[in-house]
């Protein structure tokens, strides 16, 4: 682990600057959400937004927003634009668990026909949708009007996407760094990821005298590969894809899945989705440098790529819950010792701490439990801070106030160990992982519709053929993306947990807070001594 390069250019605005207004249309009907324009979106006094997509219809509410002055003061204005407002109860439930902790809860923005004033020059006009941008605006000036100046945490609920190196790239088009490159050595012959040969054995994890350490993902699930079998599998294997609390599934479940099959978002035009086979080749990275570690693997991105905030924050919550029972020594829990993950968007107001913290709580809070958690930065080739991987800076502040595991920002390294030209920069990103040009694992049940360049028969008429550009029935591919130094760089430092717990110094089989980060701490300091792969 590298310490990482700073702000790139001086403030001024990168030419790889992040636009999410080319977000299709019917990517964002299908999830409610819309792009909060800085052109055309209603401002206030001295305020400055940067684009972002949001879902039209919802809310995220901190505790203090969620009750007295704060909440009444939400549901006037609410009411006076026709809304009632719905608390999602799923996320109530965990979210009352963590006392100080600060998990928003979403809030629906439902309409009421007896409050939709008729329109008196058009009386048939249909009410207008809900608009969550103009309901905390006007929330703004109401608080501030009313003199309540209380920290109460509110704001959008963002559309969160995956972070592989593909195009067309879900938020950007054209995306500024893919194929063609415009300095070459990335592309490949279909969205930057190509099918290879492996040769090497499987990894051959070693006999543990204790527990293995367990790296969770929250990403798109994990594929079948010979690599990576189940806990039920014969034989077992070192992938929990059913991952519970309390008897209800983490995560999504049931198709669509981005792991299986592969074509989901345009079934008729023969071409993989973007982000199909990302955690499958996230958990190979793992599997390839711990071979020891268990993966916890939870399915939280249909094959669009995109997820509510909401939804990510609700499922990461629900992981906080199972690794708190077990590391107080609580019945129903399950390990954690390191948190990947390849997701993130851009925040409308990054410099306002208030309104960022949202999704921040529960990744907080595996940092109070000693599991560091580290984050891609993002592939678009600028220095705007993206969420949550922005967050590292402020968590290695609060480390300093008390015990706590610091949440990882990480950028993407060429094999020479140069950073990637696609990479997200700047002081936000503090670690940098080989990330370019890396092998690992696909879903094995992977073939696209694209033909080989060319096919012959020579004159014994055996047939002979171009590589078929987006076949994985071998299992293996190439893929470049920061979302693939995070998992490798995580599951370096579950490495490095095993061999400290082999010679004794921090055993995976305690328990308890301090020595959760204890060992966390001792196995950073290890990786970060070795550099990068």
């Amino acid at each position: 682990m590298t310490e990482g390069p700073g702000s790139a250019s001086g403030g001024s605005r990168p030419k790889g600057d992040v636009d999410p207004a080319d977000l299709p249309v019917d990517l964002l009907e299908q999830f409610n959400a819309r792009v909060l324009d800085p052109t055309t979106a209603t401002l206030l006094p001295g305020q400055t937004i940067r684009r972002t997509v949001y879902l039209r219809d919802s809310l995220l509410l901190g505790p203090q927003a969620r009750q007295g002055d704060n909440y009444a003061a939400l549901t006037e204005v609410a009411r006076s634009l026709g809304l009632d407002l719905e608390p999602d109860r799923r996320h109530l439930q965990y979210a009352d668990r963590f006392d100080g902790l600060g998990i928003p809860v979403p809030v629906r923005l439902v309409p009421n026909q007896e409050l939709q004033q008729t329109d008196p020059v058009d009386p048939y006009k249909p009410p207008a949708r809900p608009d969550a941008w103009a309901v905390l605006q006007r929330y703004r000036v109401l608080r501030a009007r009313r003199g309540l100046n209380d920290p109460a945490p509110i704001g959008l609920d963002h559309l969160v996407q995956l972070n592989p190196f593909v195009s067309p790239h879900p938020f950007v088009s054209p995306h500024p760094f893919i194929s063609p490159h415009p300095a070459g050595g990335y592309g490949g012959p279909t969205d930057g990821r190509v099918p290879v040969q492996v040769v090497i054995p499987e990894p051959a994890p070693r006999s543990l005298g204790h527990r293995a350490p367990v790296v969770a993902i929250v990403d798109s699930g994990c594929g079948r590969h010979g690599w990576l079998r189940g806990l039920s599998d014969t034989p077992p294997g070192p992938v929990d894809r059913d991952v519970e609390l309390d008897h209800v599934p983490l995560g999504l479940t049931g198709p669509p899945d981005p792991e299986v099959g592969g074509d989901h978002t345009g079934p008729m035009d023969g071409v993989l989705d973007s982000i199909s086979g990302h955690g499958t080749f996230m958990a190979g990275l793992i599997r390839q440098v711990c071979p020891e570690a268990q993966i916890l693997s939870v399915r939280v991105v249909p094959p669009e790529g995109l997820v509510p905030e909401s939804e990510l924050i609700l499922t990461l919550t629900q992981l906080l819950e199972l690794a708190r029972r077990h590391v107080n020594g609580l019945p129903d829990g399950r390990p954690v010792d390191v948190l990947a993950l390849a997701l993130g968007y851009y925040h409308e107001e990054p410099q306002d701490v208030l309104y960022d913290a949202l999704i921040g709580a529960p990744l907080k809070g595996f940092g109070e439990l000693g599991i560091p958690v580290f984050v891609a930065a993002g592939n678009e080739s600028t220095i705007r801070p993206m969420y949550p991987a922005a967050f590292a800076p402020q968590s290695l502040v609060q480390s300093r106030s008390r015990p706590l595991a610091p949440l990882t920002s990480v950028g993407a390294l060429n094999p020479d160990g140069s950073v990637a030209l696609f990479s997200n920069t700047g002081d936000w990103v503090l670690a940098w992982e080989k990330g370019a040009h890396l092998v690992s694992t696909f879903p094995q049940t992977f073939s696209g519709g694209l033909n080989p360049e060319a096919t012959l028969a020579d004159p014994s008429n055996q047939i002979r053929r171009a590589m078929d550009p987006d076949c994985y029935l071998g299992g293996f591919g190439l893929w470049s993306g920061t979302s693939f130094a995070s998992p490798l760089l995580a599951g370096r430092v579950a490495a490095a947990m095993v061999e400290a717990s082999e010679c004794g110094s921090a055993s995976l089989d305690d328990t308890g807070p301090a020595a959760t980060l204890a060992r966390a701490t001792a196995a950073m300091d290890a990786v970060r001594a070795q550099g990068p792969l």
